[in-house]
């Protein structure tokens, strides 16, 4: 499944997996989402709906340019750098191309749509 986070009128592609939590976050769009920079690592934003988390490992590492949930505060996170294992870190996709998150040091309004 493929989408788009629009910052800004600019559109950066997404190729979400299969899992069920992308699945599952896909049914949520379109979708207006605040990102506030988090831990100078990534940027956080909070779903109104929590994803289902069937087929789903307890927990991964991340690495810069994906789209992940984390499940105990039930945000979306986009990592601009890379982080060891955290449990509870769900992957949605990948971005397709670079998005420079990093630049974005205030407050980012996103929207998410589908293709």
């Amino acid at each position: 499944m493929k989408i788009n986070m629009y910052i800004d009128d600019l559109a950066y592609p997404i190729l979400l997996n299969e899992a069920q939590a992308a699945k599952d976050f896909y049914t949520q769009l379109p979708l207006d989402v605040t990102l506030e920079d988090y831990n100078l690592t990534e940027k956080i934003g909070h779903l109104t709906k929590r994803l289902s988390l069937r087929d789903s490992p307890s927990g991964m590492a991340a690495e810069s340019g994906q789209l992940n949930y984390y499940v105990p505060m039930g945000n979306l996170c986009f990592f601009y750098k890379n982080f060891p294992y955290s449990k509870g870190l769900v992957n949605l996709g990948q971005f397709e191309g670079p998005v420079p998150l990093d630049n974005y040091m205030d407050t980012i309004f996103a929207s998410f749509r589908s293709e």
